[in-house]
């Protein structure tokens, strides 16, 4: 009897691994227009961003013509 209660005791404690989501399911490339104003470290930070994306998930070009 002890021990059928503690296999139920023990299933209660049973941690269920979340499944992450990769880069590629939840990034997108980052467009930008002639109107905004960027500093040179948000330039910097968006080129790094779309790179790894071309390279990582073949996003294609990085930049995008309106």
């Amino acid at each position: 009897m002890a021990l059928w209660t503690m296999s139920f005791l023990l299933t209660g404690c049973v941690i269920k691994q979340h499944q992450s989501l990769s880069f590629c399911e939840t990034a997108s490339p980052i467009y930008i227009s002639r109107d905004d104003v960027l500093t040179q470290e948000t330039k910097r930070q968006i080129l790094a961003h779309d790179v790894v994306g071309e390279r990582v998930c073949g996003w294609g070009r990085s930049n995008h013509t309106s």
